[in-house]
């Protein structure tokens, strides 16, 4: 990569033969194959969490053109952005609907912590918000036939049901996708069934590896009579 080349380049998304992230506060958009970058926003304000619309056509996403940060729509090979939202209050996340039709965004507005986050859905042409009954949450996934991810609820375990979101450029590492964790050298579902019958296939299969890897390996002894025998030092007679 050359020098010309070298930026950090953030939180792409992906439409057909279209790359769009963030760089340098603003957006910008190249082909899956690479080539000349072009430069879509060019405001004075930090522009952040693109997202393309289901056919294509438009972009959404955070602006703080004015101030706060607020929701932006505006045409996907690039023009005159509309800002959709004027809550003034912290936006970090935005997504069309599977239809297109609307755009979902979190927010803290109209809530009393700094750190409670809920999701609102707006018209893509603009209008009022309303509040989604879906509780306290900071981000949604649709997947095949509309159904949503929402990182909110605790499972039975205490743990969380998250999922990727956003990726990162670096020049020396590449492309290194948020919230991915590390990949398990063996794989093992606790099935719902399991949970119920106390079970734990997971605790079951590490214990069953460790034996395993112990039978393989044994631990070293010390050897218990080579060690020394320190004694403390003489103290001084005293005067």
């Amino acid at each position: 990569m050359s020098d010309s080349n070298r930026g950090y380049y953030r939180q792409p998304c992906l439409h057909a033969d279209r790359v769009v992230f963030v760089c340098e506060d603003d957006l910008w958009s190249v082909g899956v194959s690479g080539g000349r970058a072009e430069r879509v926003t060019a405001g004075v304000a930090e522009a952040s969490r693109p997202c393309f619309s289901p056919d294509g056509r438009r972009l959404a996403f955070i602006g703080k053109e004015e101030g706060p940060t607020e929701v932006y729509v505006m045409p996907a090979e690039g023009g005159r952005s509309q800002r959709l939202t004027f809550q003034g209050a912290l936006c970090s996340f935005v997504r069309f609907t599977p239809d297109g039709n609307e755009l979902v965004y979190s927010t803290i507005a109209a809530r009393p912590f700094l750190r409670e986050t809920w999701l609102n859905a707006l018209a893509v042409g603009g209008g009022l918000p309303r509040q989604l009954p879906l509780g306290p949450a900071h981000s949604i996934s649709y997947g095949p036939g509309a159904a949503s991810v929402l990182p909110r609820h605790r499972l039975a375990d205490g743990t969380l049901t998250t999922q990727p979101e956003f990726s990162h450029w670096y020049g020396d590492v590449g492309w290194n996708l948020e919230n991915h964790g590390a990949d398990p050298d063996i794989e093992v579902d606790n099935a719902p069934q399991d949970y119920a019958a106390g079970v734990d296939r997971q605790l079951e299969r590490g214990i069953q590896t460790a034996s395993e890897l112990l039978q393989q390996r044994p631990p070293s002894r010390p050897k218990f009579g080579e060690r020394r025998r320190l004694r403390p030092a003489p103290l001084p007679k005293r005067a």
